[in-house]
């Protein structure tokens, strides 16, 4: 298993802009402009990547009607065609859509799900989505891009328990954050108008990495999907009329980032009148983050799952919230799968000292069917 150090190419995003003159993306017709990378079939553009079928043969199945999983949009005659939970927020003005946050544009609400009927267990739930995730990773060749965390660790124990050949891509830990480039775990040497303008938008643009002509593997939406998020978190303790903090322990996962001092204003109690609700507000949150494929770059994100979401929210709303705030799920699929694994996550979510478990313990951690670590 060698260590290398890696170079990277010009990053590029999956928007799009229905309307005219749009400054930051390429007309593509009239009416619709794009960033690159947007591929042509007869009169429809797409982008992304299907986990049913190979996109680039199938267009005229989506346009049928069909909605793969995946992370994907194709836009025919001004209309838009994406998965059941729509990778990407949308806004509005007058005729106007885009998935471009721009001034004086309004939110459309498009996400909105319903709750399983069904209750299950943790042994069910871990079992069912180790199989999901070992049937995902089975259909790319996967560069899983590691940050120390929680859903990018459980990545590596499933392509380990799977017997899947994978590369590993970390970056070094900075000293000091100074900007952007600086960030923790950000691999960035590119700059451009519209680049800037995601950063400023969108926070996971803030440390997304950017490759050249890879599929790159993370654990992105692993906070959504596993109801980990600390608004996930609020919500559900809102419903027992609590705040995220005061469901969680100091010496929880989420603890650290959770009191985080810009987020204490998420201590304010929403009105709900019953967990079940709670639960359901969480569970829309789905599709509100945004990081998807850069330039050549396809960033597959084996966790946004349809079966995945109907897994984990069918545990009871006081379990789910118990199993949010310590990565419970996660922790028991890394178990089941590959424990040693559990000697690489930081202690804490997005905790200052982010990858030291991992370069501490990697020495320690057998991973055979680990091909490569790139440190960037």
């Amino acid at each position: 298993m060698s260590v290398v150090r890696a170079h990277v190419g010009e990053p590029n995003k999956m928007f799009f802009y229905l309307g005219h003159n749009c400054e930051l993306l390429i007309k593509q017709s009239d009416g619709l402009y794009t960033d690159l990378g947007w591929k042509q079939h007869n009169t429809a553009y797409y982008k992304g990547y299907c986990l049913d079928y190979d996109i680039h043969t199938n267009i005229d199945k989506i346009l049928a009607g069909d909605k793969p999983q995946g992370i994907y949009c194709v836009i025919n005659d001004n209309k838009l065609f994406y998965p059941e939970i729509c990778p990407f927020p949308l806004y509005q003005q007058r005729d106007i859509l885009t998935n471009l946050k721009l001034e004086n544009f309004n939110k459309v609400e498009h996400n909105r799900y319903t709750l399983p009927t069904t209750e299950n267990t943790l042994s069910v739930v871990a079992n069912n989505i180790t199989n999901i995730l070992v049937e995902n990773l089975s259909k790319f060749e996967l560069n899983l891009l590691c940050t120390g965390g929680i859903d990018s660790m459980m990545l590596i124990a499933i392509a380990e328990y799977a017997k899947l050949p994978y590369t590993i891509h970390i970056a070094k830990q900075k000293e000091k954050f100074t900007n952007v480039k600086n960030w923790e775990g950000t691999v960035e040497e590119y700059n451009s108008d519209l680049l800037m303008f995601c950063r400023k938008n969108y926070w996971a643009y803030e440390f997304l990495s950017n490759f050249h002509n890879k599929i790159i593997t993370t654990g992105f939406y692993g906070d959504e999907y596993f109801c980990r998020s600390i608004w996930q978190v609020h919500q559900l303790a809102n419903g027992f009329g609590l705040t995220g903090i005061d469901a969680t322990k100091s010496t929880d996962y989420v603890y650290k980032h959770i009191t985080k001092s810009k987020y204490l204003h998420l201590n304010k109690l929403n009105k709900f009148t019953n967990p079940d609700e709670a639960k359901l507000n969480a569970l829309n949150t789905l599709g509100v983050s945004q990081a998807w494929h850069l330039d050549n770059t396809i960033t597959f994100c084996p966790l946004m799952d349809k079966r995945i979401v109907e897994n984990v929210w069918s545990l009871d709303v006081k379990t789910l919230l118990e199993y949010s705030v310590d990565a419970i799920i996660q922790k028991e699929i890394i178990r089941n799968t590959m424990p040693d694994v559990l000697l690489l996550i930081d202690n804490y979510k997005n905790n200052n000292d982010g990858r030291k478990n991992f370069f501490n313990n990697i020495q320690k951690v057998k991973l055979p069917n680990c091909t490569e670590i790139v440190v960037h």
